[in-house]
């Protein structure tokens, strides 16, 4: 009879314990499950920012909003990208605190306090003829507040930049949304190009139909991609044309040399016989290809100095 009691005893307990281990493993699925959707909420409310996918830690002193309008640090951007940064003008020896410019590997940007021009210059180039494009809005300065390294708090003026001024500067494109920014930069873009135009292939010639966007093309022309367009070459012509990102052919292949103006959103072409015009992005003859040289010297309106030799 005791011994009964015990058995009886003995498997009460352990229902009480397996039931109190399920409850223990419940309440630990339910902790979880809380923990887990805590996290998603503060991720989705935490702002993030983010290069070619690749998340980038950024400064509190990062953005700023003036009239509905997103400013960025351009300093911090530079930090970012790899680029460098510098107070004052390109080439000139100087301090001018009302001008700063960024420097990547093939290009120099210039911003200047109060104006909406962002002059760019190529690295590489020969002559001072600066490549000058347009924001909506005005570069400014923002004071912020920063601390030393004793702790100490100090106010310093930082050149800031509305989001479109940034992506001509720095040759990117930028997405936003409430709790995110995607910056692709233009060696992304290229990348992407470059997969595209390989699954293109010529039946007949049983091979890819354009040539890779490699170090030998002009920068200019990579830049055209920042604004939609290809300048292609086409393998089984060996010449060049241009179409947009979706594939529309805006010019064929049919020049010996395409130069994109970033200024102008404009086509230098050279033909067969080596005589140089330009041609608008909708594919209409601005200059015929009569001259030997052409080139820009005012923007607003569009003056041209043209050359036969």
């Amino acid at each position: 009879m005791e011994s009964w009691e015990t058995e009886e005893t003995k498997k009460k307990s352990s229902d009480v314990t397996r039931k109190i281990i399920l409850v223990m493993i419940v309440l630990v699925i339910v902790a979880i499950a809380v923990i887990a959707v805590l996290l998603m909420n503060i991720q989705q409310n935490t702002y993030r920012v983010f290069v070619d996918n690749k998340q980038k830690t950024f400064s509190s002193n990062f953005m700023q909003k003036i009239d509905d309008t997103t400013y960025i640090n351009i300093e911090e951007m530079a930090n970012m990208l790899d680029y460098s940064y510098h107070i004052g003008e390109y080439k000139v020896f100087s301090q001018d605190e009302d001008k700063c410019y960024i420097q990547s590997s093939d290009e120099t940007a210039s911003f200047y306090l109060n104006s909406n021009k962002i002059a760019k210059l190529a690295i590489d180039a020969i002559t001072e003829d600066y490549d000058v494009v347009n924001s909506e809005k005005n570069i400014t300065k923002i004071a912020i507040k920063t601390k030393d390294g004793n702790g100490v708090e100090t106010e310093e003026e930082k050149f800031y930049a509305p989001i479109d001024a940034i992506e001509k500067g720095f040759n990117v494109k930028i997405q936003t949304t409430s709790n995110r920014m995607s910056i692709t930069t233009l060696n992304a873009m290229i990348t992407r190009l470059n997969s595209s135009l390989n699954k293109v292939v010529d039946a007949e010639q049983k091979t890819t139909m354009y040539k890779d966007f490699t170090e030998e093309e002009s920068f200019n022309n990579k830049k055209a991609a920042l604004y939609n367009y290809i300048v292609f070459f086409k393998n089984s012509s060996q010449l060049y044309g241009v179409m947009d990102t979706k594939g529309k052919e805006i010019l064929p292949d049919k020049y010996k040399k395409i130069e994109f103006s970033e200024s102008t959103q404009e086509f230098f072409v050279t033909n067969s016989l080596d005589k140089m015009g330009i041609i608008d992005a909708n594919g209409q003859n601005k200059i015929e290809q009569n001259y030997d040289t052409i080139k820009l010297i005012n923007r607003e309106p569009k003056l041209y100095m043209v050359s036969v030799l």
